[in-house]
């Protein structure tokens, strides 16, 4: 299987949530795997002094199902 990822706005932190997202729809992770990749499919944002200020996660319903 081979898998093509391009963010419009050529931000890493945006392609690793789109491909846990993307590897999760197409049923590529179970079990121990969605656990190892879940803070990159939905890292916290901290500011200067270590404070959570948000975080980053696939717009609602994406990716569409097939």
């Amino acid at each position: 299987m081979g898998l093509a990822l391009k963010v419009e706005d050529g931000g890493g932190r945006a392609s690793e949530v789109a491909l846990v997202a993307l590897l999760g729809a197409i049923g590529a992770l179970e079990g121990a795997d969605i656990d190892a990749l879940q803070p990159h499919g939905a890292p916290r944002l901290t500011n200067a002094a270590g404070i959570e200020v948000g975080h980053l996660a696939p717009a609602p319903g994406w990716p569409k199902a097939a």
